[in-house]
């Protein structure tokens, strides 16, 4: 079996508990129980616990009724979304030594590959250090364990070009060690031949042990060539340079053309945040960390602390005397962009959702490009002052909490689905949820994303993704994506909530749910498979052009997680390994079949399979088989697809010629390490799915 990652059991005083880190779950075990059975008996602060994650049994952890800090009354104003154009690709520069822009775009995209790892580490980070001043990262460390800068843009937030003056957004791909030790500090130069660096923000991960987008904004100064810097380092202090053992510092150059801005600034006011470390340096002995530390974040000024709920509006008044906007003096088009999801360039047109009294939320009752439903129709939260409109749009009456302030407290502000290719909201296609939310408090609050095809008299809500927001007292837009697999009324469903867990309908004092309900359509010969439970698999009964099983059928493995649905979900009964967890060990979240050649599946043709799958990491392996008859199947290798990418999701496929056979059936294998000898390794951690489907006879 694989072996496990270790983590540190934490003593904190103050809260007579350890604080369990960088196992495969994050919760808190009773002092006193870790003392006896596992730690040395000191007691004391520097003490920590080296345990298998495999040793131990996490209880469940209290969800708490009240919010501890106070909070001031402002809000950051949202900017306008605009069409936008793809940003430049940059390139390695070797007289800068680092990645660069060299012509004036709407913003310089480093990419994937350029960035990616940190210093010497295994695998290298191409062209390291990839500074303009050969600042030098950190080597300590094991990649996507320790913390890298995988990928840096920078973009206009007007949609224009990259102008003196203009505003824009630095957007940083980290992967992060421990959201509460990391930190990730922002810097521009105006001149990248000559750079003075100007500190802008530093901001903290949102998330442990994974891929974390984070971003700041500022404004262009005067300069032709300019660069950004992004340092993301472990503990000590905001620095251009600050050598520690396990920072990275990536820089990326860019052209700026000259002109005045398409956008007037927008007077803010946000709440000062303070991040009071007493963290110890990393041991320089070994690559592994303790952090004894956690921030304390003050929010001034200070208002009555929670539950005390206000029945009149919020004064916003920033400190310089101008007045801020209220939100209904902005269009309701307007969000923050925020989005860590590429704009599609050009589509067709989205749809603007009315309330429906049917469905008691708003609905988009025309196919389009997306469907969305603006701020005019989810304003707020419940009946808070003033309240939601229609309050609570909810297709089963889930009610909204009450408690707290507008613009102040939790809400909901709007929410879209798009497709990703600009086509119709059909069968098979790809699409972006975005979620415009009010948050509290980026740690406290959280959001989630939740789907369901309304074709039966039952509505069965399908976690999609649980998303942090990246900024407190401030409106965010938070996205996720999905596939479309039901023809007919379907829903999205939002949920903003203060702590707590993913339920469909919380119910919690200042949480905010609505739903958008739109139509999707047949596909264009893409059918969305079922399963059967006579073979006791996903199937598709009837001649198409593309066979699809989605997460809806196929999400997780076995008994992981919440359980893949009907598991195994293998017509003779294969069994998927149990071991791991949903979303950090392997899994195939779905599998399509399609004629290459755009007509239907019939015999003598050639067709591409693929499947998303859950990478765990570089030993992963996915075996393609096929069957030319489903009922009695025997198993024919097609291809092995070994993996590149770790810690994510990806698509693998191949293409073979469709033998003879009304039924036919192809099965995928996601195994770590092992062979491609059987097409039922059994395997600890392998996943093996099927897909039937009808055959046209030539």
């Amino acid at each position: 079996s694989r072996e496990n990652p270790f983590f540190y059991a934490q003593l904190q005083p103050d809260l007579n508990e350890y604080v369990v880190e960088n196992c495969r779950n994050y919760t808190s075990l009773n002092c006193q129980e870790i003392d006896d059975i596992f730690c040395d008996g000191s007691n004391s602060e520097s003490s920590y616990c080296e345990l298998p994650c495999d040793n131990v049994i996490l209880p469940p952890t209290s969800t708490p009724t009240l919010k501890p800090t106070p909070k001031p009354t402002a809000f950051s104003t949202p900017k306008p979304t605009i069409p936008q154009d793809p940003l430049k690709s940059a390139t390695y520069d070797d007289s800068f030594k680092a990645p660069r822009c060299f012509t004036v775009g709407r913003g310089c995209d480093s990419g994937a590959s350029l960035l990616k790892s940190r210093g010497n580490m295994s695998p290298a980070e191409p062209h390291a250090s990839n500074t303009i001043d050969n600042c030098e990262d950190g080597d300590e460390g094991f990649y996507h364990f320790d913390e890298s800068i995988d990928r840096v843009t920078i973009s206009s937030t007007n949609g224009g070009l990259l102008t003196e003056a203009t505003e824009a957004l630095i957007e940083a791909s980290v992967w992060a060690y421990s959201k509460d030790a990391d930190f990730a500090d922002f810097w521009y130069a105006a001149d990248a031949a000559s750079p003075d660096w100007q500190f802008i923000e530093t901001v903290q991960p949102a998330t442990s042990a994974s891929l974390d987008i984070i971003s700041t904004n500022y404004t262009l100064p005067v300069g032709r060539n300019q660069a950004v810097r992004v340092v993301f380092r472990f503990g000590g202090e905001a620095g251009s340079c600050p050598g520690g053992s396990f920072d990275d510092v990536d820089d990326l150059v860019f052209a700026v053309g000259t002109g005045s801005p398409t956008l007037s600034p927008v007077p803010t006011l946000s709440p000062t945040i303070t991040i009071s470390p007493t963290a110890s340096a990393h041991p320089s002995s070994a690559p592994m960390k303790s952090p004894t530390w956690a921030p304390t974040i003050t929010l001034s000024p200070t208002t009555s602390a929670y539950p005390t709920p206000s029945t009149s509006s919020p004064t916003l008044t920033p400190t310089n005397g101008t007045e801020l906007p209220t939100l209904s003096m902005l269009s309701p088009s307007i969000s923050p962009t925020l989005s860590i999801f590429p704009t599609v360039s050009s589509r067709a047109p989205v749809i603007e959702a009315t309330y429906s009294t049917t469905y008691k939320s708003p609905k988009c009752s025309m196919i389009g490009s997306g469907c969305e439903a603006t701020a005019s129709l989810l304003k707020s939260r419940g009946n808070l002052d003033p309240p939601e409109p229609n309050a609570s749009n909810t297709i089963d009456d889930c009610e909204d909490g009450n408690g707290g302030v507008y613009l102040e407290d939790e809400s909901v502000e709007s929410i879209s689905v798009t497709s990703i290719n600009g086509g119709p909201l059909v069968v098979g296609t790809e699409v972006q949820i975005d979620a415009v939310v009010w948050a509290w408090n980026k740690h406290a609050d959280t959001v989630d994303f939740w789907h369901a095809p309304l074709s039966s008299t039952i509505t069965n809500w399908v976690l999609i993704r649980s998303v942090k927001p990246t900024k407190s007292l401030s409106l965010n837009t938070v996205s996720t994506r999905f596939v479309l697999e039901d023809e007919g009324d379907n829903a999205v469903r939002v949920v903003i909530r203060y702590s707590g867990f993913p339920l469909a309908c919380p119910g919690g004092d200042f949480d905010d749910v609505d739903d958008l309900v739109f139509v999707v359509g047949s596909g264009g010969g893409i059918l969305a498979a079922t399963y059967d439970d006579t073979l006791k698999a996903p199937k598709c009964s009837s001649v198409t052009r593309a066979c699809y099983a989605g997460p809806s059928l196929l999400k997780s493995r076995g008994t992981v997680g919440l359980g893949e649905p009907n598991a195994p979900n293998t017509i003779d009964q294969c069994e998927d390994g149990n071991e791991g967890e949903y979303l950090v060990d392997e899994s195939i979240e779905s599998i399509k079949v399609t004629s290459i050649d755009g007509g239907d599946l019939v015999e003598g043709a050639n067709v591409r399979v693929e499947a998303k799958v859950w990478v765990y990491g570089y030993g992963d392996h996915a075996d393609f088989w096929y069957a030319a008859d489903a009922n009695l199947p025997e198993w024919n290798f097609a291809e092995t697809v070994n993996m590149t990418v770790e810690k994510q999701f990806d698509t693998v496929s191949t293409e073979y010629i469709l033998p003879e056979g009304d039924l036919q059936a192809v099965r995928v294998v996601f195994r770590f390490g092992g062979n491609a000898t059987e097409p039922c390794p059994g395997g600890f951690y392998d996943d093996v799915d099927d897909l039937a489907f009808v055959v046209k006879s030539t």
